[in-house]
């Protein structure tokens, strides 16, 4: 008979008891690691999902600013919508503006000889003068100096960036003579101190360029009547590299600059005789070089040109460049000495547009400033200024429509170009240059409504 031991089964429920009890302490141990793992687990999800929203929200931010680049030629930074509306309202405002010739003066800059050439950035604009000498003027103080040094001949060509001025001498255009002095010219900006006179050319110099990144900002490009396009090295007045071009060179655009690991690259747009060459230049690793990509030919004698990066600007600030621009879809406008447009746009000319009859004097279309992607603004050699819409190849009434042309300024007027969005600077056979500025709204709408009425009671 089994005999019951009240001590041995206490011992056995004390013994249940504590191993419960371990049981316990265990399983909240793990409870609370588990938990805190868990949360752990939450928190790197939602900072993985916090860090994906905020790289969608900097690339969306990124792309709007890419957009605005492009739309606008600048960066807009705060409310978008609101800037958007702000900025295309003044585009249109700008365009309308244009589009009735509302010119007023604003400014007159007097010089110490006649204007032959000037370039401008934000901070100042340098003039080329008649007299071989180059003087600067300062937009925020409008203090004048004179630049050390001269020309032996008219000044008709300047470039400007951060560190350099470039310039370059010759026969203008009206004259039909050999150069007296057909050098290119480096300046300090800073102080306006003489670097240096290169000597390479045997022709008029008409054109010059400088770059504004590094390395490329160690060398400069100039173009003559002798039908060469020099890359120079600043650093000791060397010729880098010389290309000879189908035909005079009278005037020159960089395109775009572009600097990676391997070195620098830029493209360059350059008259050509009767055509535009489309130059690339590059330095890699030490080694200059300058290669003409593509040709397209004008068919008139190429004085002038312009163009509209349009779509292409972002592909510009990306690097991502066509293997030919002239050979894309942007447009380019070529002014000739004749007084006629050119067309070109997809690695043809579209159309050719007389503009100045023999009745005007010298027809020279000596500048040429790209509005917008159909809006021409240029100037004849005899102080006509017109501005153009291009309407495409299938308008009713041609390529190109004429909104004004405005007549009554000085001879021989060597440039046009903006400075802001509603301002233009002319200059003529005189000591100064021109600012001048777009007309309020409401002068434009009163005028388009006189022109109406007019209209009207015709």
């Amino acid at each position: 008979m089994l005999k019951y031991n009240s001590n041995s089964c206490f011992a056995d429920f004390r013994s249940l008891h504590f191993l419960m009890e371990d049981a316990l302490e265990l399983i909240e141990r793990e409870a609370g690691r588990l938990t805190r793992h868990l949360q752990a687990v939450e928190l790197q999800r939602l900072a993985q999902s916090s860090s994906w929203w905020w790289k969608q929200v900097q690339e969306a931010k990124g792309a709007w600013e890419d957009l605005a680049r492009w739309r606008f030629g600048q960066k807009l930074t705060g409310p978008w919508p609101k800037l958007w509306a702000s900025k295309l309202q003044e585009e249109e405002d700008t365009l309308n503006r244009f589009e009735g010739g509302a010119l007023k003066s604003e400014q007159v800059l007097v010089f110490t000889s006649f204007v032959r050439c000037w370039v401008s950035d934000e901070q100042m604009l340098v003039a080329g003068l008649y007299n071989g000498a180059l003087q600067a003027v300062h937009w925020k103080t409008g203090q004048k100096e004179l630049l050390c040094g001269r020309h032996g001949d008219e000044v008709i060509a300047v470039a400007l960036n951060d560190e350099h001025i470039l310039s370059g001498s010759g026969d203008p255009g009206y004259y039909a003579r050999r150069p007296l002095d057909a050098s290119v010219r480096l300046w300090r900006r800073s102080d306006g101190a003489a670097l240096g006179c290169f000597e390479g050319h045997v022709d008029s110099v008409r054109c010059v360029a400088l770059f504004k990144s590094q390395p490329l900002m160690g060398f400069g490009m100039s173009g003559s009547l002798d039908c060469h396009v020099i890359l120079w090295n600043l650093t000791n007045g060397s010729v880098e590299c010389a290309s000879l071009l189908s035909g005079p060179c009278r005037c020159m655009s960089i395109l775009c600059e572009d600097v990676d690991s391997n070195g620098a690259r830029a493209r360059i747009l350059a008259g050509s005789g009767e055509g535009v060459a489309e130059l690339a230049v590059s330095v890699r690793q030490g080694a200059v070089t300058v290669t003409q990509l593509k040709f397209v030919s004008a068919y008139v004698e190429v004085s002038s040109l312009s163009y509209f990066h349009g779509s292409y600007r972002q592909e510009i600030d990306q690097g991502c460049w066509p293997k030919s621009f002239l050979g894309a879809p942007m447009k380019v406008a070529v002014g000739s000495v004749d007084g006629q447009l050119a067309l070109l746009q997809g690695g043809s000319c579209r159309a050719v547009h007389e503009l100045f009859k023999s009745r005007h004097g010298n027809r020279d279309v000596v500048s040429i400033v790209m509005i917008s992607e159909s809006r021409i603004l240029l100037v004849s050699r005899a102080g006509i200024m017109t501005f153009l819409a291009w309407n495409g190849l299938l308008a009713s009434d041609g390529p190109c429509r004429q909104l004004w042309s405005k007549t009554g300024w000085r001879m021989y007027t060597s440039t046009i170009g903006l400075w802001g969005p509603r301002r233009l600077i002319s200059d003529g056979f005189d000591n100064v240059i021109r600012v001048f500025t777009l007309e309020s709204k409401p002068h434009f709408e009163k005028m388009m409504m006189d022109s109406d009425e007019e209209s009207a009671s015709e």
